[in-house]
């Protein structure tokens, strides 16, 4: 068990293949079970299966709003407040569709969507993602760009230090977002395990630098590939660690 400044305060799921996806009993079983565990699901990622496109032929918006009205009921009625939205599968432009009636749909589905996650207490942050995931909304900046187009002030965005290293995007960028930046995932650079400060200590103090300039007092994700928990532990300390020292 882990203690201290070794516990994580949250933990964050996958919608698509639970909350998202499973049939009643499914779902009334993932209840069941999330309310015995330490930790509550606050927040929640990979919104969409890769099958849900929503962009490209075929695209069937009332397909999208009965997914989202499912997901976003049963996340909020498991403790989530904030949802990702990644979902690079399901978002990718199909080759040889034309970019940007890509990128008008996905405006489109965004504007499906906030209006669903808003009606149960859900936040939806928009997460940009490295072009090996993806080929649409690829940084922070692009980012901040779909959010002006949507037009809806209740859609947020994400920075994932991860993908904003992949893209060379400088960690300073998070100032553009200013009070729309909802949540932060954080991982190794190039490696996506677990942040330690033997070395990681460097790239996260100075993105924990830009996070306080900024104002930001939300939540910060582990979002990587990990498997010992005692690990988990000595991240979750360093970063806790790192972000009181850069105050």
């Amino acid at each position: 068990m882990l203690e201290g400044d070794a516990r994580p305060d949250f933990v964050e799921w996958p919608v698509a293949g639970s909350a998202g996806t499973l049939d009643a009993a499914g779902s009334t079983a993932l209840k069941a079970e999330t309310a015995a565990l330490p930790l509550v699901p606050e927040t929640w990622n990979v919104l969409l299966p890769g099958s849900l496109k929503i962009v490209g032929p075929g695209v069937d918006l009332d397909v999208l709003a009965a997914y989202a009205e499912t997901a976003f009921a049963r996340v909020a009625a498991l403790g989530g407040t904030l949802c990702v939205f990644g979902s690079g599968g399901a978002r990718t432009i199909p080759d040889g569709w034309d970019a940007a009636e890509g990128r008008r749909q996905f405006v489109e589905a965004c504007r499906v969507l906030v209006p669903i996650a808003a009606a149960r207490g859900v936040m939806l942050a928009l997460e940009p993602l490295r072009r090996a995931e993806t080929n649409l909304v690829n940084s922070v900046t692009d980012g901040l760009a779909v959010l002006a187009e949507v037009g809806d002030e209740r859609l947020m965005i994400l920075a994932d230090l991860y993908h904003m290293l992949e893209e060379g995007e400088d960690v300073s960028v998070v100032r553009e977002a200013g009070s729309r930046l909802a949540h932060v995932h954080v991982a190794a650079p190039g490696t996506r395990t677990l942040p330690m400060a033997t070395t990681d200590g460097t790239v996260m103090a100075a993105f924990f630098r830009e996070l306080r300039a900024l104002g930001y007092d939300r939540r910060v994700s582990i979002e990587c590939q990990w498997e010992d928990v005692a690990a988990l532990g000595e991240s979750v300390a360093f970063l806790r660690a790192t972000w009181q020292t850069t105050a």
